[in-house]
């Protein structure tokens, strides 16, 4: 036993226990989901910690990478609408009405996944900007 008082030299702490490190593989995307959707995956996986999705969440993220990847597709469209331009060779005005209400659509299901995984800007901070803290974990934990 040391009695020494206040801090100790580096030399005399224990050695940390090498087998105490834990290496966490992120869940890989299901192999029936298209380049598109196993992007979006990729971006939302690689976003969060590695144990944040597992079990029933990956139902949740799989519809959620189709959203994102419709939305996305719908998007391309409507850019592609509005550079041609309405009418003349481009789409109708109600071709265009019908692509925004599918962005709309699509946007409103990709919030709504977001929100119930936890992923959302909405979920991870706080009121003043913070990155929220679990509940129950140190600051120092996150």
């Amino acid at each position: 036993m040391d009695n020494q008082r206040g801090r100790k030299p580096a030399a005399r702490l224990p050695a940390p226990d090498a087998g105490a490190i834990q290496v966490l593989e992120r869940q890989p995307p299901p192999e029936r989901l298209s380049a598109s959707e196993r992007a979006a995956w990729a971006e939302v996986v690689d976003g969060m910690p590695a144990e944040w999705f597992s079990g029933p969440s990956i139902a949740l993220l799989e519809q959620y990478c189709g959203h994102v990847a419709s939305a996305r597709r719908i998007a391309a469209w409507i850019a592609l609408a509005e550079s041609e331009g309405l009418g003349g060779g481009g789409a109708s005005l109600d071709e265009y009405e019908r692509l925004l209400r599918l962005r709309e659509r699509e946007t409103r299901a990709v919030a709504s996944l977001a929100t119930k995984m936890r992923i959302s800007q909405q979920a991870t901070i706080n009121q003043r900007g913070n990155p929220a803290v679990a509940r129950g974990s140190k600051p120092w934990e996150c």
